[in-house]
């Protein structure tokens, strides 16, 4: 049973050569054909090819790889991976070689130009294919009439050439439409992730605006605390001050506020900046900040809002500011 967290060990495989596409090409196709072509014209070194015709083992092998090998590359490169082996295929036909056991490249190489190249590399090579079908049907019709060690007359080499070149077109074909179709799929995959990085991208965009918002608004509140808090301070020494000579212990309660209210406005201030120093995504779910409305005996006054209690002295009326613990 899969661990949780941890993917299977096929999964891993899978992921593993995607990410190397050259290498699981290499593995998997470029080693099976050429050890198939090393068997045939390397070690047993036959001097007739596919359809009876005389070859020269050595070129044929050549010949072989050269189609066979670009396979490697065929997902990374793929347009150049189906121009060498077009040119391969090629000079197998012009030297009366072909085909060989690199035919078998021919639709591989196809389906991959309709999956991993573009719209021009997909089409231009399926048209260079299906040309190359009607050129292997004119050869094997050739050979088979007049260097096969196999003759055959005329109306049976004709119905072989329409057998061999309708087959390799429909070969041909079937391998573009499967390319094709996984194209499109992988072009939807691509772009369905793209959307997703875009919306991802949004959203750390939309939580840094909001964030900025949170440290503006905390700011504004800060400076509500301050002004609120200084025009405290500043009526009680005024009112201190008139009552200083003719009640001296009114005017020390008065300072005695302005002292406490003092560091009340400090305390609240350096909560409210602490606030402002914490994290993006802390900031996010921390409930908003707020001052509560004022209220005395007469009722809510004007002015950014805080709760508070009225202190008398000579003739002024105090307020002291009470801030949610929250902030």
């Amino acid at each position: 049973m899969t661990e949780l967290g941890r993917l299977p060990p096929h999964v891993r495989t899978v992921r593993f050569f995607e990410e190397r596409p050259w290498l699981g090409d290499s593995l998997f196709k470029v080693a099976p054909l050429t050890l198939m072509a090393l068997l045939i014209w390397g070690l047993s070194a036959s001097h007739y090819g596919f359809i009876g015709n005389a070859v020269d083992p050595q070129v044929m092998l050549l010949l072989e790889l050269m189609a066979i090998v670009p396979l490697a590359i065929s997902r990374i490169q793929p347009g150049v991976a189906a121009g060498i082996i077009a040119t391969a295929a090629l000079l197998q036909i012009l030297t009366l070689s072909g085909p060989g056991v690199s035919a078998l490249s021919v639709p591989l190489v196809v389906y991959t130009c309709a999956k991993y190249g573009s719209r021009r590399v997909s089409r231009s090579y399926l048209t260079i294919a299906l040309l190359g079908a009607v050129l292997l049907a004119i050869f094997v019709g050739y050979q088979q009439m007049v260097a096969s060690i196999y003759p055959a007359d005329a109306p049976t080499a004709m119905v072989n050439l329409l057998l061999i070149g309708g087959f390799a077109a429909a070969v041909v074909l079937v391998f573009w439409l499967f390319g094709d179709l996984a194209g499109r799929k992988r072009a939807q995959l691509e772009a369905v992730e793209e959307k997703n990085r875009l919306l991802e991208r949004e959203r750390d965009q939309e939580a840094r605006l909001a964030a900025d918002a949170e440290r503006m608004r905390i700011a504004r509140e800060v400076h509500d605390v301050i002004s609120h808090s200084m025009s405290v301070m500043i009526a009680q020494a005024d009112g201190g001050r008139y009552v200083l000579q003719q009640d001296p212990a009114r005017a020390s309660a008065a300072f005695e506020t302005i002292a406490e209210t003092g560091r009340e406005a400090l305390t609240e201030m350096r909560r409210m900046l602490g606030v402002l120093r914490e994290e993006q995504e802390q900031l996010k779910k921390r409930p908003a900040p707020g001052i509560l409305r004022r209220n005395d005996r007469d009722g809510p006054a004007d002015g950014a809002g805080a709760a508070g209690r009225s202190h008398h002295c000579g003739g002024h009326r105090r307020q002291q500011y009470a801030l949610p613990l929250g902030l």
